[in-house]
């Protein structure tokens, strides 16, 4: 009996990051769209980059700021942004 057939599918961001099929799989609130600002990552049904929340975050904008500059956004959403980056980054390595 043949072992199963592993197949990995990665996306490549408009940055030129490889991102596994699985790790977007394991974040639903995150799209991967070569359609939608070049295939970067942006939180699900909207054309916000989690980038630019991550820099919000970094310049010290709390998540009630960012949420009145997106009032679209939950809570949830930064978080999965936040969670989803560092599980990149991690997968990079």
């Amino acid at each position: 009996m043949r072992p199963p057939l592993a197949i990995t599918v990665e996306f490549v961001d408009n940055s030129g990051m490889k991102i596994s099929k699985s790790l977007l799989e394991s974040h639903q609130g995150i799209s991967v769209d070569a359609d939608i600002l070049g295939g970067t990552p942006t939180i699900r049904g909207t054309r916000i980059p989690v980038s630019i929340l991550l820099e919000m975050l970094d310049g010290g904008q709390t998540l009630r700021q960012i949420q009145d500059q997106y009032p679209h956004l939950k809570e949830g959403d930064i978080h999965a942004a936040i969670r989803f980056s560092a599980e990149v980054l991690a997968a990079s390595h």
